[in-house]
């Protein structure tokens, strides 16, 4: 709580806007996608409110979604007074998918302010919701001189950490009282009472293929005093919707004969998990609804080795033929004279001696 004397300068007041999560509208694409070979922890985000889709690819190892329900509105008047007023805080779960939702289409809705965030699966069963934060609500003497003493956050949204329904929180303006409206539940939160009731959260939630409905936060009480107005927190949306505040005059004794009016805040919308699910509830979310899905896909195989290459034969130099080998054993002194003459000579040298003796035989005889 934050809280200093202060007067309030008049001023219309208006309540905070809780968005219900229809998803009449086209699907819209991811906010941000994984990178098209991506095989281990693929992250894809979506935080633009309302509804979209996503193919989870075929083989996966592991799946995750981290659902994030927006944070209600902080209450208007409070602001230029208090401008750490906040709204409650919206739900976060983490919810272990597994394996069996590869290769299908999942429904994802993003809630606005205040509202719940989901997934659902390709037949339009739930799987895990996180509920809205309400909105915010104050306190202080509304008419002499309209003084605020402090602001109050809603209540938060509830987050699943089991299968079935989380609760939501009550609204906190002044810690507790009538005027805050209440948490959702398997019922919708009741809205708060006071000299303006706040109405019941609403408990339609419903989902079929490609689309989700969750259930609207109730609206809280308006009161005028004098020519002011004063609107109460509506509830957060969620599995089922919390409270919206009421507004109630004189509710609080502040002490010394003093009484305080106090604009209840909104109650949290319920959170949900489906059967077989496990989750793990996170840190309240102060911001804007969002949804985070995570998954694996099995590694790639090892590329096989390439061979290593042949080496390249080095070049050769070319080598002269050797000249022919020396002829052995003995030789013919060089006489200077060529060899076929030579022989021929020879030949009629015998031829001719052959004839004389022949000639001298005959001369004998």
């Amino acid at each position: 709580m934050t809280s200093s004397p202060a007067r309030l300068v008049p001023a219309a007041l208006a309540a905070g806007l809780l968005l219900a999560a229809v998803s009449a509208a086209a699907p819209a694409a991811a906010d941000s996608a994984p990178a098209a070979d991506c095989r281990t922890n693929c992250t894809t985000v979506f935080d633009t409110a309302g509804p979209h889709t996503i193919t989870i690819p075929a083989g996966i190892v592991a799946l995750q979604a981290t659902v994030s329900g927006a944070a209600g509105s902080p209450a208007a008047a409070a602001l230029g007074l208090f401008p750490d007023a906040v709204g409650g805080a919206g739900g976060v779960s983490t919810a272990t998918l597994g394996t069996g939702l590869g290769g299908t289409t999942l429904t994802v809705l993003v809630g606005g302010a205040g509202g719940g965030s989901a997934v659902a699966d390709a037949a339009g069963g739930l799987l895990v919701v996180a509920g809205g934060g309400g909105d915010g609500g104050y306190a202080g003497r509304f008419e002499l001189p309209d003084q605020l003493f402090a602001a109050y956050p809603g209540g938060a949204g509830g987050a699943p950490s089991a299968p079935g329904v989380a609760p939501g929180g009550d609204g906190m303006t002044f810690g507790t009282g009538a005027f805050n409206g209440a948490g959702g539940a398997l019922a919708g939160g009741a809205g708060g009472t006071g000299g303006a009731n706040g109405d019941a959260g609403d408990a339609s939630t419903s989902s079929a293929p490609g689309t989700i409905t969750l259930s609207a936060g109730g609206a809280g009480g308006a009161l005028s005093v004098q020519d002011d107005s004063f609107q109460a927190g509506a509830g957060g949306g969620g599995y089922t919707g919390g409270g919206g505040g009421a507004v109630a005059l004189d509710a609080v004794d502040g002490g010394d004969e003093i009484m305080i009016d106090v604009v209840g805040a909104g109650g949290g919308g319920s959170g949900f998990l489906a059967d077989g699910l496990t989750a793990v509830a996170g840190e309240p979310n102060t911001g804007a609804g969002s949804v985070t899905l995570v998954w694996s896909l099995p590694p790639l195989p090892e590329p096989e080795p390439e061979p290593e290459p042949e080496p390249e034969p080095e070049p050769q130099t070319p080598v002269a033929p050797a000249p022919p080998a020396a002829p052995t054993g003995p030789q013919l002194a060089e006489t200077g004279a060529e060899p076929l003459p030579f022989a021929l000579g020879a030949v009629l040298l015998v031829a001719a001696g052959a004839g004389l003796v022949a000639l001298r035989r005959r001369r004998t005889a």
